[in-house]
């Protein structure tokens, strides 16, 4: 293992703060590579040299002299059995001997930290590659793919689901971040989760369906409660070879939320996914035919008349008018769209394309 001079610098600014003391580091070459004083980075540091070759500690006091060498304390540092550098503790050997055992503790949390944090990356990024290769049906590496599904204890055999999650953008750039890591906070509670980030503003969230069953009252409860960060698709089960699919069904899922919905599980579709899955254009000549005559008012009478299966008697009542008025407003909607209400065929029209032009208002 190599200790990079980014980390080295990083280190030894952080033992400074605790000792108050210059701190060098030396390679086993004998050459300072990071130091608390930069003026000596580059320099040759004969004890740091006798150090490395040794594997012993050695004092240096202010009546010797050697070759790039101030008074302090020489330490040589181990890491996994390799000498990786000798650190050097500017000041009086009987002072600052005392922080030598603490330099090391120090480099060795940090260089550890910085190999967890280095493998969570490595991890991350590998799950990112699959897990994009999955959703966009792309082949991959068989004998990658099966250490992957080890690894994460995944199987071809079991179901899963793929959670899109999609960030509003146009929430203020401190809030997005905020919500970013209110978001990633979550799914590293979640076991087994597997997370990946889909440029621009989404997540993809993969669990087992029997995970996913476990976790959903959770995902209802945080999600449907946010101030409008979020917006959650949910699709359908499905093989990790047919992965794909889920994918698609978590979109249809987020275009058709409605109002301050958040989260939306496609199993919970019918109508809707039907109505999000037409070509826009087709679906935009059906608007076109069904609704350009007709006015707000027209639109609300028929909402509550298809709402109550065709009931004039509790359309009057919840719109709080007479049945009549009911019975007349519904004849100047035939005559000016020349569809009846009151015909299946016509009714059906008329309901799919509200239904329609709701689902593309909550789009926006």
């Amino acid at each position: 293992m190599k200790l990079r001079k980014q980390l080295a610098q990083q280190i030894v600014t952080s033992i400074k703060d605790v000792c108050q003391q210059d701190i060098n580091f030396i390679n086993t070459k004998g050459i300072i590579f990071a130091s608390t004083n930069p003026k000596r980075v580059g320099e040759f540091h004969e004890i740091g040299l006798k150090v490395a070759q040794t594997g012993q500690m050695i004092e240096v006091t202010d009546q010797e002299s050697y070759f790039g060498t101030q008074a302090g304390i020489n330490i040589p540092f181990y890491y996994n059995c390799e000498l990786l550098a000798t650190i050097g503790i500017s000041g009086n050997p009987n002072q600052v001997g005392k922080y030598a055992l603490l330099a090391q503790k120090m480099t060795r949390l940090i260089l550890k930290e910085h190999e967890l944090d280095y493998l969570d990356f490595g991890r991350k990024n590998e799950a990112s590659i699959v897990l994009h290769h999955l959703v966009e049906g792309r082949e991959l590496d068989y004998y990658y793919l099966n250490q992957f599904l080890n690894q994460y204890h995944l199987s071809e055999k079991t179901d899963y689901r793929l959670l899109t999650f999609e960030i509003n953008s146009q929430k203020q750039k401190l809030l997005l971040s905020q919500s970013e890591m209110s978001l990633l906070n979550f799914f590293d509670k979640l076991d087994t989760a597997i997370y990946t980030f889909n440029y621009p503003n989404q997540y993809w969230l993969l669990l087992s369906d029997q995970m996913f069953d476990y976790y959903y009252p959770n995902i209802l409860s945080k999600f449907e409660c946010e101030k409008g960060l979020y917006k959650v698709g949910i699709g359908q089960k499905s093989s990790l070879s047919l992965l794909k699919r889920s994918y698609e069904t978590s979109i249809l899922a987020l275009k058709a939320l409605k109002g301050q919905q958040k989260v939306n599980l496609v199993d919970d579709l019918d109508l809707e996914l039907l109505l999000t899955s037409i070509d826009s254009n087709i679906k935009q000549y059906v608007l076109n035919k069904a609704l350009v005559k007709l006015s707000e008012n027209d639109k609300i009478l028929l909402n509550s008349y298809f709402k109550h299966n065709l009931s004039l008697k509790e359309c009057s009542q919840e719109l709080f008018i007479h049945k009549n008025t009911v019975q007349y407003r519904l004849n100047k909607i035939y005559e000016s769209t020349q569809l009846n209400p009151r015909n299946f065929k016509d009714a059906t029209l008329l309901y799919l394309a509200l239904k329609s032009e709701d689902i593309n208002l909550h789009k926006l």
